[in-house]
């Protein structure tokens, strides 16, 4: 018999297995006798010389059939038919994994009928036909009678059910009734729910018992309606008991999410049989990632989970964990036998091996490990660098590590688990930037070779403050910015910077001591050293792109002076707006307006055009009402709080010093009621309370009695003001 040729000819494909009975399993040249197919193949090439791969795998499925038996081969699980032993080997060889839910097929077919049929559209098995919903889908399942599953071989009828389609067959063809016998005990059974039961209950060991009188059920739902005879609980009452429980304690999303994603499946198999720490960031600093405390070193966060959270849910630690999880295997132990490991790979196969915990290697694990030597420096895995903070290793680790970019948002991310996740849950509205004739790559460039070359410092601004760009930390003045900088990253690394989102600005630097890096030459502006790294040490300037910076000279902050144009300002929020018109090379066609990139300018016309909001005291118009108040608030008046309560009508730079007059002149207590409603007298403390309660308790009138009504909705109000505030807030996209 030629086995090969049989093979060939019948079962071609690459995720074809062929499933084989392994019995009697022995050696044709000699007769010897083995339990497992790896043994086989071992003996015939090292006794036998013959050609065998043993790194590459075989394609074959392993039974051992008996007659009434249908035991698994592999783990020797007891089935009770040929079908489900089928189902259960096969999902020993499944290897291609969903990575949306984690589900593992035999086939890479098999998977991509699964993503089409279930992750994408609704759409026909049959005729391949999407629809937008699943109701449309069962519509079409009913209407179209091509698409049944079910086809009579007699007359070519189709039914929508086997049960419809046998019940044709009798009623019609005058077929026999199909009926199910077991083939064990040769009892016969009318319906296949039935046989199912049976086979269960008598034939495998998936049965559940009741704990009182021992009797067994196919089926968890009828062992508790039994049960309900024994307890004396009414008929369904157990049921409405479970789902109340289920009701008060739903499963929560992140709980769902882990068991259904292979990737934190490894990481949950981490942390329950080592050492390692869960933690997590925000804006560099250590969280617990079970309570959220913030620690202010890893010892710290070692003694506090340690001590409140040794017995903890795993799945907790993932809760709002978009990239892989961060851990700290510092004391990085086996918790079975006590086994010390350096890295995680080891680790994971030696649970694997020794102690038969089931990993998944086919995909990652799922953690982002971190790890701290005797003297308390950090380590990096990549390239054994030291760092002495925990917000510099978290900079110089995603220098190793790759970075996924979404295209529509430009969020990065570590994982492609944690990109994919943003883009199921998060609708992207920024539209792709496509770089014009290259401009952006080559003002990037030009960034990095001013950072490299030059002694300009990077930096941001939150409110007041001055901002690391590295580790967050904030100054309240330039002076204590440079000091930090000098002290903590004077050698920093350049990609490091362009790490975080500059929200479509160019990246603002420090030029207050300019210098070059490579002769130690003073320099005055930006200009200048850029054509002195041009001319004088042949750097690859290219003037045709923009230089990617914003420059600044901070001084002490004393005083805010344009290094372009010398023009003195009142604050830094004043002279950053004024030196980005500098460079503004970006032209709105419909108001005339320029921005510094093409990013800012897409935002900008995302807003509607429609100056329809006026100054009341000068001839200037206003596209949003914020804009008007700003303008209000900053070109009419530096007193922009006024006093309702005295006559002469005061006015107060602050809202904290109208406060304190309140307090002092009209006896306010903080947390005070302040307004009091002139019809019934009740007190409030804030205006919005004291509005909401006159809409909706004294309001005589009907939104359609007032005499401007809303065109996009049924809403009417009482002045033109009222109605483009409610436009502007609920119909801003229409």
């Amino acid at each position: 018999m030629d086995v090969v040729n049989t093979l060939s000819n019948k079962c071609s494909g690459k995720d074809i297995f062929y499933k084989v009975d392994c019995t009697d399993l022995k050696c044709r040249l000699c007769g010897t006798r083995f339990n497992k197919v790896e043994d086989v193949a071992r003996h015939l090439k090292y006794d036998h010389d013959r050609r065998i791969d043993l790194n590459s795998g075989n394609r074959i499925q392993v039974y051992k059939l008996t007659d009434g038996e249908y035991n698994c081969a592999i783990c020797n699980k007891n089935l009770h038919s040929l079908i489900s032993l089928w189902r259960h080997t096969a999902a020993h060889y499944n290897k291609y994994t969903c990575d949306t839910c984690g589900n593992r097929y035999l086939a890479f077919g098999s998977l991509k009928f699964h993503i089409r049929s279930v992750h994408s559209k609704p759409n026909c098995s049959k005729c391949h036909t999407e629809f937008e919903t699943n109701e449309m889908l069962l519509e079409h399942n009913k209407i179209s009678k091509a698409c049944w599953h079910f086809t009579c071989v007699t007359c070519g009828e189709r039914f929508r059910s086997f049960k419809e389609k046998q019940s044709h067959a009798e009623k019609v063809h005058k077929k026999e009734k199909l009926v199910y016998r077991c083939a064990k005990c040769d009892i016969i059974y009318n319906t296949h729910r039935q046989f199912y039961q049976h086979s269960i209950v008598m034939h495998s060991n998936d049965y559940f018992m009741c704990s009182f009188c021992s009797m067994k059920f196919g089926s968890k739902h009828t062992m508790r309606q039994h049960m309900a005879t024994h307890t004396g609980e009414k008929k369904f009452e157990w049921l409405r008991r479970v789902k109340d429980i289920e009701r008060k304690n739903p499963k929560r999303l992140f709980e769902r999410s882990v068991n259904q994603n292979p990737q934190r499946r490894n990481a949950v198999l981490i942390l329950r049989h080592s050492t390692a720490i869960p933690f997590k960031t925000r804006f560099n600093r250590i969280i617990c990632s079970y309570c959220h405390d913030e620690l202010d070193s890893m010892d710290n966060l070692r003694t506090h989970i340690s001590d409140n959270h040794s017995n903890a849910d795993y799945n907790s630690a993932f809760y709002k964990v978009v990239d892989d999880l961060k851990i700290d295997i510092s004391r990085f132990k086996c918790n079975v036998c006590l086994d010390s490991f350096d890295d995680v790979e080891r680790f994971m196969n030696h649970i694997s091996s020794n102690h038969g915990k089931v990993v998944n290697f086919d995909v990652p694990f799922g953690v982002l490990p971190f790890k701290q030597n005797d003297a308390g420096l950090w380590v990096c895995f990549e390239c054994d660098k030291l760092f002495r903070d925990f917000p510099q290793i978290n900079c110089h680790i995603r220098s190793h590590l790759k970075i996924y970019t979404c295209e529509k948002c430009s969020a990065t991310f570590l994982s492609e688990h944690g990109l994919r996740q943003h883009e199921r849950n998060l609708k992207c509205y920024t539209s792709s930037y496509k770089p014009r004739f290259g401009k952006a790559i080559k003002q990037r460039s030009n960034t990095e070779i001013i950072l490299k070359c030059s002694t300009a410092l990077p930096f941001r601004i939150w409110g007041q403050n001055f901002n690391c760009m590295f580790c967050r930390v904030q100054a309240g003045n330039p002076n204590g910015l440079r000091a930090h900088m000098s002290s903590r990253h004077a050698n920093f690394e350049i990609g490091l910077v362009f790490n975080r989102r500059l929200n479509n600005e160019f990246l603002k630097v420090d030029i207050t001591n300019l210098q070059c890096k490579l002769c130690f030459m003073s320099i005055d502006n930006l200009d200048e050293l850029l054509a002195h790294l041009k001319n004088d040490h042949k750097q690859p300037i290219n003037f045709d792109a923009q230089p990617g910076v914003l420059p600044f000279k901070l001084n002490d902050g004393s005083s805010w002076r344009c290094v372009i144009c010398k023009m003195q300002f009142t604050d830094f929020n004043s002279l950053k707006k004024h030196t980005s018109e500098h460079y503004q090379n970006f032209v709105c066609d419909t108001c005339g307006e320029g921005f510094v990139t093409d990013g800012a300018l897409r935002a900008h016309k995302r807003i509607p055009h429609d100056n329809k909001y006026n100054c009341s005291r000068c001839i200037a118009t206003f596209s949003t009402l914020e804009e008007r108040r700003v303008h209000m608030k900053s070109q009419h008046t530096s007193m922009p709080y006024m006093c309702m309560h005295c006559k002469d009508k005061p006015r107060f730079a602050t809202w904290e010093l109208r406060k304190r007059h309140f307090m002092e002149i009209h006896n306010f207590k903080p947390g005070a009621d302040a307004y009091e409603c002139t019809t019934c007298h009740m007190t409030f403390k804030t205006r919005s309370q004291k509005y909401h309660h006159n809409v909706k308790s004294h309001r005589s009138k009907k939104d359609t009695d007032y005499g401007f009504p809303c065109g996009h909705c049924s809403r009417a109000f009482m002045s033109k003001l009222s109605l483009d505030k409610h436009i502007a807030k609920k119909h801003f996209h229409l």
